[in-house]
């Protein structure tokens, strides 16, 4: 019988409170989400049940009929059973024995125990029957999802799914992605919950937004240059929480190289074997593949297989972490390389590496590490931050092995920062500053600082980074003991790969500002430099003195008189695979000696074997000298004053093959360096390079390095002019 309320009136609350009354003894529980069998008969035409709410509970509580003459009536009452909360006889609709089940829909005001009273109509003087009774909650609170612990920062492998959870407390997630020039990629994204996500891609330095899909759409990019990139999911507007799957759907895509190229990849559990199509290579012809290990354990093992045939033409595995191919092609067809792991499949070795490949039978050194991207952080050095114009900023630093690092942001605005390690797998991560956090391992490690709600945050401000922290190594990797290194001095040593680390003795006084520079002598190692108190404690330490330099300079005002410990080393130490001869000068900044006792004065000089030497020249000089394997650098130190519009011309002389290339480094009252400009081809269809019409930003010390593409790989070799002039 459907019952007609119009209106909660003194008639109905007769009809109502003798029902309230009948009380059955103690209430049986029920709890959300669950559904429970009953049975009503004259003259016991009520039961009830109790459970547990919270305030702001939004519950649906639904009586249904089975069979008999039963017509549901739902109450809801407070724990007490005093007062009626809630009245429902019809809201389920058209129950199973032709009665309208009863249905009540009603949010908790405050936490407690409430009361359900299931009846019959009060309309009806005789009913029986059996029922149904489901107690729903309607908000529950989210359950995380099985990616709810996901990094929000990682590498991006192509053919694996990456899922996450986006949400006020997690609002992006960020992917590095290696690319190739003119790689394609296309990934799509799939959703759930009440989050609307999109994918945004961005280049190094989140200067250039390359890429935005939106509301289920696919991500479609080619990549204008080979290099690192950075791909953001987040949410499209400052609401919404759910989780994300993204997904390329490029999973057979075979990669394909050619001679003189350069790359990086990685070798994981997911995916132990990459395989490469070998293009525009000829039969007989000499060629030389090297895969160089940059992080990881990874032992690479890499051969050449015919892909017509699938003969295995040569193979190499690692040998400390270089894994080396001289090869001819038999004859003309289809090859492919292979790079895997000792073990291949069943192997456990993981890790980024380097891939280059070049004509002719002597192989060249990659030059890709972790260490080329982000803004080098100097520890105790305030870093200003200004996202006003981009949505986040990446910085880097070196770190000895078991240190800690502590990240001090003041913002006026809201900011998330993450520290990552070299293969941008995440350490640590928070709105704000970052506490103390130890670091196991030596090398590279990334800070990323981004706007709190991700790509589509409005609220972009300045802000300040510091970098602090180096506590006591557990040990100082030094294989002797050690040597003598005077102010004013320079010494030459050699790291191998069974004495990777130099330890020198210098002696300092205090308030004394001393400049220590570790440089390759015509070898491809990269440097790494630490400064040490007599007890062992890390002061300073650096891995490469700039953007593009690997050479390691540090400059360090001492405390007190004493003798302390100078490390030199290279990148990654142990973990290091570079080895070759140094310098290493220790000088007074500014002095004639910088940095090293050798360099010449005037515009011409004699020292053309030493590559750490700085030659003073002016506006006007005119430089020669020639790049070939024993000298890939040349110094060239000038003043300059705030203003002054200058060039700087550096050309092959026509005696081999050289492709010239310039960087411009000014150094500010803290004697550190920093990158203000570079070039490499002047123009199209020329190899030489020029910085042109360039007005210096700064009053002071200028440093201009000449080189060739590729700096230590590079193979192109031969004499150059270098010419610097004032355009006003």
């Amino acid at each position: 019988m459907r019952l007609k309320w119009i209106a909660f009136t003194v008639s109905c609350l007769v009809l109502i409170l003798p029902i309230v009354s009948r009380a059955q003894g103690n209430p049986q529980a029920i709890s959300y989400g669950q559904t429970l069998e009953g049975s009503l008969a004259t003259p016991v035409l009520d039961a009830q049940y109790a459970f547990n709410a919270q305030q702001g509970d939004m519950i649906t509580i639904l009586m249904q009929a089975v069979d008999g003459n039963l017509d549901p009536f739902l109450i809801l009452l407070d724990g007490a059973q005093t007062n009626v909360l809630a009245v429902d006889n019809d809201g389920g609709g058209t129950g199973a024995n032709g009665q309208t089940d009863a249905r009540v829909r009603f949010v908790i005001p405050a936490a407690g125990v409430y009361v359900i009273k299931a009846a019959a109509s009060p309309a009806q003087t005789e009913a029986n029957g059996n029922y149904r009774l489901t107690l729903t909650l309607d908000n529950p609170t989210p359950t995380p999802s099985a990616a709810a612990d996901a990094p929000i920062v990682a590498a991006f492998e192509r053919d694996r799914d990456f899922a996450g959870d986006l949400s006020d407390a997690t609002p992006f997630h960020i992917y590095r992605v290696q690319a190739a020039e003119a790689d394609t990629l296309n990934i799509t994204i799939a959703t759930t919950g009440d989050v609307s996500a999109g994918m945004y891609l961005y280049n190094a330095d989140f200067s250039n937004r390359l890429a935005i899909a939106e509301l289920g759409q696919r991500l479609d990019v080619t990549f204008p240059s080979a290099g690192a990139y950075f791909l953001v999911v987040g949410r499209v507007g400052m609401t919404g929480s759910g989780g994300y799957t993204i997904r390329s759907e490029q999973p057979d895509t075979v990669t394909s190289i050619r001679a003189g190229m350069t790359m990086r990849d990685m070798i994981s559990a997911e995916q132990p074997v990459k395989t490469y199509s070998l293009q525009d290579f000829q039969a007989g012809t000499a060629y030389s593949i090297r895969v160089t290990v940059l992080s990881g354990d990874l032992i690479p093992y890499l051969y050449i297989v015919s892909t017509d045939s699938g003969a295995k033409v040569t193979e190499a595995i690692s040998q400390s972490g270089v894994a080396d191919l001289s090869f001819e092609l038999p004859d003309s067809g289809a090859y492919a390389l292979v790079v895997t792991r000792e073990g291949q499949a069943d192997g456990t070795t993981t890790g980024e590496f380097a891939l280059s490949v070049s004509n002719g039978d002597v192989q060249t050194t990659p030059t890709l590490s972790g260490a080329e991207l982000g803004i080098l952080l100097v520890a105790g050095q305030v870093q200003t931050v200004d996202l006003t114009s981009k949505i986040a900023e990446l910085y880097r630093f070196d770190a000895r092995k078991n240190t800690t690092a502590q990240l001090d942001v003041v913002a006026g605005g809201e900011v998330f920062t993450v520290l990552a390690d070299a293969q941008f797998k995440q350490i640590a991560a928070s709105t704000g500053s970052l506490r103390e956090t130890a670091l196991g391992d030596a090398g590279a490690y990334y800070v990323l600082v981004m706007r709190r709600y991700g790509p589509n945050d409005p609220n972009g401000g300045q802000l300040t980074l510091t970098l602090q922290g180096g506590i006591q190594p557990a040990t100082v990797a030094a294989t002797r003991v050690p040597l003598i290194l005077k102010i004013g001095q320079s010494v030459r040593g050699q790291i191998t790969a069974e004495e990777y680390s130099i330890s020198y003795k210098l002696s300092a006084k205090a308030s004394e500002i001393v400049q220590v520079r570790m440089a390759a002598d015509g070898s491809s190692l990269d440097p790494s430099l630490s400064l040490l108190d007599a007890a062992g404690n890390l002061l300073i330490f650096n891995d490469d003195a700039a953007p593009g330099i690997t050479d390691a300079l540090f400059v360090y005002e001492f405390s007190a008189d004493g003798d302390y410990t100078i490390i030199a080393t290279r990148s990654g130490e142990a973990n290091g695979t570079t080895r070759g001869a140094y310098i290493l000068t220790a000088s007074i900044p500014g002095s004639e000696a910088t940095p090293t006792p050798e360099a010449g004065q005037g515009s011409t000089s004699s020292n053309d074997n030493d590559t750490t030497g700085v030659i003073s020249i002016s506006y006007g000089s005119r430089e020669t000298g020639v790049i070939d394997a024993a000298k890939v650098l040349y110094y060239y130190t000038f003043e300059g004053n705030a203003g002054d519009v200058i060039d700087i011309q550096m050309g092959s002389d026509g005696s081999g093959d050289l492709d010239p290339m310039l960087y411009l480094y000014y150094y500010g009252a803290d004697n550190v360096p920093v990158a203000v400009a570079a070039n490499d081809n002047q123009a199209e269809g020329t190899l030489n390079a020029a910085i042109t019409g360039y007005a210096l930003p700064q009053t002071g010390r200028y440093v201009i390095i000449a080189t060739r593409a590729g700096t230590a790989s590079g193979t192109t070799s031969g004499g150059f002019i270098l010419v610097l002039s004032m355009e006003r």
